[in-house]
């Protein structure tokens, strides 16, 4: 059905004379080519912009559908896809090689703009070549690089500032962690070693609710200014103590895999050197260590603390001999005072109060200085058997 002409739209004679020209270009072009896209969105352009179709049809989109055939939809893809490629050449870029990958620049440059759509290509074109780009490409990479744009927007960066130690005062009310000399100590070394490298948290008012122990070691350190995130919120609000809270213990629900610590800080001792200073700052040192490494290992792999040591790299440390041993089992006292005259009444190494077990050495022997004295548990026996270890 043809279009009602539009009242009073008649064109000047230089205006009937342009339209004439550009739809004579679109005519040619669509006979040519398929690459001949830019130059048919830019005329098409410019008869929507200077309103060249007012003489015949009332709107636009009438007349790319009675004039050319074409759609709302497909009017504008060319449209937008010569807007990419001119601008592109316009930056000094090498121009898309067809269609199909300017529209996928579309979304970047209407959302962004030239500089962020320029920015993209370049990168495509540096990283891939520009024999080797498809549309795919271009749309993967386009999406990537809106949905960080987005993410940024709903998370806009932290304001961090440089803030004087003496306006770090206001310690929270709420805050229940003590910081005793030990952390301090840690923290300090890890100042001292690593500089600052997270920023202390601040309610509206100044009242810290992140970094009371950091504060504390800075001073002892003479640091005169920490960096610090201030927040919108009240500090004794719910969500300030929910920063508060959740800043002490979320990470304690992590679940930590002893073995691969006792390797990281066993790595560390042999990159650093053997000494009191070479884990200060990681919250451990060589005694938590091989404390820690006793229970996270099997027996077959650390058997005894002189195992531990020894895997810590203790050279000094001397090697304790485990003697063997055989456990013998009792009735009654007599039975075992029986035992003893049979055997000339060893001396009594070991009796623990409140323990029915004693440690003896065949053949006797005098008792040894209790500081070399290896003390036995007593769920360690077994009652119901002679057992014997060596």
């Amino acid at each position: 059905m043809k279009s009602e002409l539009v009242v009073g739209g008649g064109l000047t004679p230089s205006e009937r004379s342009r339209l004439a020209e550009l739809e004579a270009g679109v005519e040619q072009d669509m006979r040519i080519t398929a690459a001949a896209f830019v130059r048919i969105g830019v005329r098409l352009t410019e008869i929507r912009d200077s309103r060249l179709y007012r003489a015949t049809h009332p709107t636009f989109d009438a007349y790319l559908d009675e004039r050319w055939g074409m759609s709302r939809q497909r009017g504008y893809q060319l449209i937008d896809a010569a807007s990419v490629s001119t601008t592109v050449d316009a930056l000094g870029l090498p121009t898309p090689g067809n269609e199909a990958q300017a529209r996928e620049l579309v979304p970047l440059l209407r959302g962004e703009g030239e500089d962020a759509m320029g920015e993209l290509w370049r990168e495509l074109c540096a990283q891939y070549g520009e024999e080797k780009i498809t549309a795919a490409l271009i749309r993967e990479a386009v999406e990537r690089r809106m949905a960080v744009d987005e993410h940024a927007e709903a998370f806009p960066a932290l304001n961090v500032a440089m803030v004087p130690l003496r306006e770090l005062t206001r310690d929270n009310a709420w805050n229940y962690r003590i910081h005793d000399w030990e952390q301090i100590l840690h923290l300090k070394r890890s100042l001292q070693a690593n500089g600052v490298y997270r920023p202390v948290v601040l309610a509206r008012d100044g009242t810290i609710l992140a970094g009371h122990g950091v504060i504390r070691a800075a001073w002892e350190v003479g640091l005169t200014e920490l960096p610090a995130v201030r927040l919108d919120v009240a500090a004794d609000s719910p969500q300030g103590l929910k920063i508060l809270a959740g800043d002490n213990e979320v990470g304690l629900r992590a679940k930590i895999d002893d073995r691969a610590l006792t390797g990281l800080l066993k790595h560390v001792l042999d990159e650093t050197g053997m000494d009191d200073d070479s884990l200060r700052g990681t919250g451990f040192d060589v005694q938590t260590l091989t404390a820690l490494l006793m229970v996270s290992r099997p027996r077959s792999e650390i058997r005894d603390m002189n195992a531990a040591n020894e895997w810590i790299g203790l050279c000094e440390f001397e090697p304790y001999e485990e003697p063997l041993k055989v456990v013998v089992s009792f009735d009654t006292e007599d039975d075992r005072q029986a035992f003893f005259e049979r055997i000339g009444r060893p001396v009594v190494h070991q009796r623990s109060a409140g323990s029915r077990t004693i440690s003896v050495w065949w053949p006797s022997r005098e008792k040894a200085d209790p500081s070399s004295l290896q003390f036995v548990l007593d769920d360690e026996i077994d009652d119901d058997e002679h057992t014997g270890r060596d």
